[in-house]
């Protein structure tokens, strides 16, 4: 059972997977605001048709189920590190294996975003990806 505060950080932590890498880079919206309501706000400026979104949003549904666990991971690991932190003396092997298996989820969580960005680039036109790319350069700039 998840209590209270451990079903706000997995919240959270499954919101802020729609703004980092996959989404972070692609999804600079001129208005951060808007971007921040929409993560798909970007790929929408590229013209996406009705069918183009439906699959798109297909594909970041399917990601976020399959990686739903993993996020739960990720959280649980991420409080008992934090617990380990609050010790006054806390034992650095327990710690140092603590981070490792958060880096290994985190990594893994990476490598599913990176995928999901090039399966959602696939639906794109050549237009429509260059239209992102130039969307997302001036964004950066």
């Amino acid at each position: 059972m998840v209590c209270q505060p451990q079903a706000a950080a997995l919240v959270g932590l499954s919101l802020s997977l729609l703004a980092s890498p996959t989404f972070s880079a692609e999804s600079q919206a001129p208005n951060p605001t808007e971007n921040q309501r929409d993560p798909l706000s970007l790929y929408r400026a590229t013209g996406l048709s009705a069918d183009q979104e439906t699959r798109i949003k297909a594909l970041v549904d399917r990601f976020q189920t399959e990686n739903q666990e993993r996020t739960r991971q990720l959280v649980d690991l991420m409080l008992e590190m934090r617990q380990l932190s609050l010790q006054p003396d806390p034992d650095p092997d327990a710690t140092i294996a603590k981070q490792e298996q958060i880096n290994m989820i985190n990594g893994e969580l990476a490598l599913a975003r990176a995928s999901l960005m090039l399966k959602m680039r696939q639906v794109l036109t050549p237009e429509q990806k260059q239209k992102l790319v130039q969307l997302i350069e001036g964004d950066a700039k």
